[in-house]
């Protein structure tokens, strides 16, 4: 359970770290903010309803800015801004990247949309923050390894 309460806290704080920037519009750094964690004796159930509540939270985020709003979205090598049509983008990596480590963690089969994989490997592409990596045809391995994971053996 242990794992479970630390991955399920990560999940909700990379999404949190995706929403409080952008729903403050801040651009020179992400909102000095403590940290969400789960109480202790926080059930699975418990865990996923934290996750909705943060997503929903994003979600009305991305659909409430206006198309000329602007935030960071990574604050490491001297920060990124971009508008709200990367917003959705971002979130969507770092749930996709940690219910990886998740459920590799968990040995719990992981296995996202191709679709969905695909089109965030050509969004996240201009962002550079992950160095050149080259495709190589299936786009959820393409992500993992542009983040620095690898993908488990099936």
């Amino acid at each position: 359970m242990e794992l479970l309460d630390d991955c399920g806290t990560h999940d909700r704080l990379r999404l949190l770290v995706c929403t409080v920037p952008r729903a403050s519009r801040k651009q020179d750094g992400y909102p000095r903010l403590g940290e969400l964690h789960a109480e202790p004796g926080a059930t699975p159930a418990d865990l996923l309803e934290g996750l909705r509540a943060v997503s929903t939270m994003l979600s009305s985020v991305i659909r409430t800015a206006p198309a000329d709003a602007r935030a960071i979205i990574w604050a490491r090598d001297g920060g990124q801004v971009a508008g709200p049509q990367h917003f959705a983008a971002r979130g969507a990596h770092e749930l996709l990247l940690h219910a990886h480590d998740l459920c590799a963690g968990l040995e719990v089969a992981f296995d996202p949309p191709r679709d969905l994989c695909e089109r965030l490997w050509d969004h996240t592409e201009p962002w550079g923050v992950y160095g050149d990596t080259a495709a190589t045809g299936d786009p959820w391995h393409d992500l993992l390894v542009r983040s620095g994971r690898t993908r488990p053996s099936t």
